[in-house]
């Protein structure tokens, strides 16, 4: 099978495109892209291989071939095949890494932010992309705790009423909207404050808090004027936080891939303002590829 296939591997051009590499079950076990598709894949079918590559060598049973009009055109169409296709000799990463977005499902009666990969055309808004998911998650909750919304897992409306308030509420840390006579009202107003925030306006939000904090200082409701201070001391203190988040993903990015004995690990640092902010890593199983197209195509999946 393998003189088959050097032989197969000898009629290609030599132009740039991706090969797919198929077990005798047929299916895709391995996509790879070449400048020159007749001495890459040739390459397969004489010499000597490290392990790994010798053990997915002896699992082809045929291959296919996209000829491509550019090795840019290969790259980007072997990155979305690899998706698709998931190979086992592919070098992988979950599909939760990478730049996420925040999302808001206004659509809900009590809308809530989540972490997503992308947008979509759902009615819902997103912000972003930011820079890795546990900075993104950190954002959000610190957006939520400033504004005292629900950072707990109850589900609204249906948990209203339901259950006494968690410790949350009794901390003075969230309005308590899982109590029948917190308005709604309250909820929408500060989910509306927000999105000001992650939109970028957190000067405008300031500024709106401060006029109705002194017009509730006028009106002698010295109660609500002093839980708008506090609102307002809490968003100052997101100032900095969201001037990074709304205007810049990151400064810089660092990116690495070490292979060990058993596993290879791939890491992204996330720098901003010169600070280390962020860190996405993930271990995984070793792969044929060499060190720098493993590189390459984690890269490519990330971004």
């Amino acid at each position: 099978m393998s003189e088959i296939l050097k032989q197969k591997a000898l009629a290609l051009p030599m132009n740039p495109g991706v090969y797919i590499m198929k077990n005798a079950a047929g299916e895709v076990i391995y996509v790879g892209k070449a400048k020159h598709l007749k001495n890459r894949v040739t390459s397969y079918f004489h010499g000597a291989h490290n392990q790994k590559t010798e053990a997915m060598i002896s699992n082809i049973a045929d291959f296919e071939v996209i000829i491509a009009a550019s090795e840019f055109e290969a790259l980007v169409l072997e990155n979305s095949l690899i998706k698709h296709h998931m190979p086992k000799y592919n070098i992988l990463l979950k599909d939760d890494k990478g730049y996420p977005f925040v999302r808001l499902s206004k659509k809900d009666e009590y809308p809530v932010f989540s972490i997503v990969n992308e947008r979509a055309d759902d009615g819902a808004d997103y912000f972003g992309p930011f820079g890795g998911r546990s900075t993104t998650k950190a954002a959000i909750e610190a957006v939520l705790k400033s504004l005292k919304l629900p950072t707990c897992t109850r589900k609204f409306p249906r948990d209203i009423g339901r259950k006494r308030p968690c410790l949350n509420y009794h901390m003075g840390a969230c309005e308590g909207y899982c109590l029948e006579e917190t308005p709604r009202e309250n909820y929408k107003k500060g989910i509306d404050k927000a999105v000001m925030i992650f939109s970028g306006k957190t000067g405008e939000l300031l500024r709106q808090l401060k006029e109705e904090m002194e017009s509730e200082a006028e009106n002698l409701r010295f109660e609500e004027a002093a839980r708008l201070r506090d609102t307002m001391n809490a968003v100052s203190a997101l100032e900095t936080k969201q001037h990074v988040w709304a205007h810049s993903p990151a400064d810089t990015d660092a990116a690495a891939f070490y292979r060990g004995t058993a596993k290879s690990c791939f890491v992204v640092l996330h720098y901003i303002e010169g600070k280390l902010l962020g860190k996405d890593m993930e271990l995984m199983e070793d792969t044929p590829e060499e060190d720098g197209e493993a590189l390459s195509s984690l890269i490519r999946q990330y971004y």
